[in-house]
């Protein structure tokens, strides 16, 4: 019996081993360019209003940080599917607006100028950690190959410092998980070098920190992210 199931094992393994070296192998790096049109750290909103002695109060807030940003990644690719690895530097402006509306007077008198609007922003700096998995559908065109892709890219940030200089100690409450599909370009340089380009478009998930802010906000909403992707490198076939 040990005998029967040691020769599946090796079997399977060669079986593994075969399809493997069937597929095109290739390793390969570059430089892209990434942002978050919207969301961010503390993206979300949320309204609230109450009536007190024929007096309506209206509070409205909205927080958003889109950033832009750039990096070096490295990917491994089978084929069909493509696992990247990527550092991205970002830059975040966060923005945040507050209004207060009172509606309704007290003894005669109109409450309106109790109204008040706010609004500020400041600058953010973060560094990304990138893992993701990409699958493909290549297309062989000749010298070149073009290929639809979709995957998933999850974006652990790892530090995050204010205009001053000053740390975030809850840098990762930002981290996220991102939806990506677009399509990219392979373009041979030699019979073992190429060119790849990519353009993708991402969907950003809510962040833990975004989630602690709907907890402290009854009828918060967050927004949700989304930004654009593009990647160029080299890649060598192995």
């Amino acid at each position: 019996m040990n005998k029967v199931f040691a020769g599946v094992v090796v079997g399977l393994a060669l079986g593994a081993a075969s399809a493997v070296s069937a597929l095109d192998l290739s390793v390969g790096g570059g430089a892209f360019f990434g942002s978050d049109f919207g969301g961010g750290l503390v993206g979300g909103k949320y309204s609230s209003s109450e009536s007190m002695y024929g007096v309506t109060v209206k509070a409205e807030a909205e927080q958003s940080a889109p950033w832009f940003g750039g990096g070096i990644n490295a990917f491994f690719d089978v084929q069909y599917a493509e696992v990247g690895l990527g550092i991205t530097f970002a830059s975040a402006t966060w923005k945040s607006e507050y209004s207060v509306t009172v509606e309704g007077s007290v003894a005669g008198v109109d409450m309106s100028y109790l109204n008040q609007s706010q609004k500020s922003e400041f600058s953010v700096s973060s560094t990304l950690f990138n893992i993701g998995l990409l699958l493909k559908y290549p297309i062989d065109l000749g010298s070149m190959s073009v290929f639809p892709a979709a995957g998933i890219d999850y974006a652990a940030c790892l530090s995050m410092k204010d205009e001053n200089g000053h740390s975030n100690d809850d840098a990762g409450d930002a981290s996220a998980l991102w939806i990506k599909f677009g399509a990219g370009l392979d373009f041979s340089l030699s019979e073992s070098m190429f060119l790849r380009s990519v353009l993708l478009y991402g969907i950003r998930m809510e962040n833990k920190a975004e989630s602690d802010l709907i907890k402290e906000a009854p009828g918060a909403e967050s927004i949700m992210g989304h930004g654009l992707t593009i990647r160029v490198g080299v890649g060598f076939k192995l």
